[in-house]
């Protein structure tokens, strides 16, 4: 038993060693990579919420790294906002998650949401303000027994949108495949070796991994997603309040609305639709029977008729359009999630 329990105490050790190695790393790259650090607060509140870009300028091909980051002092608690608290303008949520929260200078508590953001056009894009509440310990509750609120609110921050050029695009362009390298084959000694040392590395990461997961689902519940359905409404609502059409620009609007179907059929059924071409991803949804024949022939009306606006200059009349936002909303409604509701 005691020889067992030494065994077990140094791959957890090794593990422990290896995972620390590569937190610290990541560390180091996140602390200088934002090109934009906006630091907000009020007078006298042991608050300061920090908004972080990765960049200042970026083009259309490009993807926004955006962190929230909330410090609280001692004998306070902040409370992190949520993705629905937050107006990101006309850039599209890719990905976020929640970083684990660290010891900041003085025993201060440091946490920190990360959003991947992704522009639709060019412009400036306007992340809007938003306020962080907070309590202080040393408070007394009021007559309902809650401790008084408080709240820093930040101030709106700007990231510039450009078009490709022409030396974006030329730079863009895919260069030749490099020739095939020739690759020794490992000795099956070596290769058996390995595979028994990976599985019984993996067998036991995963039984550790089994215990920590069960220990924190106790006290801990689990974040919750946005569905698909959800985020998709929203970002119909901010394509509506840009008013693309009252200023003449049709090309855009159906851009930006066919991209919002794509993201949607990507998120709600993990068909990746923003990288295929029309028919591409017609076929792989026929081959996966994700809908109906009708539901189909509705998705491959909308996507036809949108790429004959993009890119066959076809001037749509107003009622037109009005069947396209009609369709998608249609569409949307009739194919979301239940289950996450």
């Amino acid at each position: 038993m005691s020889r067992t329990f030494r065994i077990l105490a140094t791959f957890l050790c090794l593990i422990s060693l290896l995972a620390g190695c590569g937190k610290e790393k990541s560390a180091g790259i996140g602390a200088a990579k934002f090109e934009l650090v906006k630091p907000f607060t009020e007078v006298g509140a042991p608050v300061t919420v920090t908004v972080k870009a990765s960049k200042k300028e970026i083009t259309i091909a490009d993807f926004l790294t955006l962190v929230v980051e909330v410090e609280s002092e001692k004998g306070c608690r902040a409370k992190m906002p949520e993705l629905k608290d937050l107006d990101f303008g006309q850039f599209l949520v890719k990905d976020h998650y929640r970083l684990s929260p660290r010891e900041g200078q003085g025993g201060s508590e440091m946490q920190a949401t990360e959003f991947t953001l992704e522009p639709q056009l060019s412009g400036e894009y306007t992340i809007a303000p938003f306020s962080v509440s907070y309590v202080l310990e040393s408070e007394p509750p009021d007559s309902e027994g809650n401790p008084p609120s408080h709240e820093v609110k930040t101030e709106a921050v700007k990231i510039t949108v450009n078009s490709l050029g022409a030396k974006d695009l030329e730079s863009a362009k895919l260069r030749d495949i490099k020739p095939p390298v020739f690759l020794r084959e490992p000795r099956r000694r070596r290769g058996i070796i390995w595979l028994v040392v990976s599985g019984g590395g993996l067998l036991l990461g995963g039984v550790v991994l089994f215990l920590v997961l069960r220990r924190r689902r106790k006290g801990i519940p689990p974040e919750k997603r946005i569905p698909a359905h959800i985020l998709a409404f929203e970002e119909l609502r901010r394509l509506r309040d840009m008013n693309l059409i009252e200023q003449g620009r049709i090309k855009e609007f159906y851009i930006a609305i066919s991209n919002i179907m794509r993201f949607y059929i990507e998120r709600r059924f993990g068909v990746h639709a923003p990288e295929l071409t029309t028919e591409e991803f017609l076929e792989n949804v026929s081959k996966d029977h994700l809908f109906d024949g009708a539901t189909r022939n509705t998705l491959q009306q909308f996507l036809s008729h949108c790429d004959f606006v993009k890119f066959a200059r076809y001037q749509p009349e107003m009622e037109e359009i009005q069947k396209t936002v009609d369709v998608t909303r249609d569409f949307i409604e009739q194919t979301k999630s239940e289950e996450r509701k």
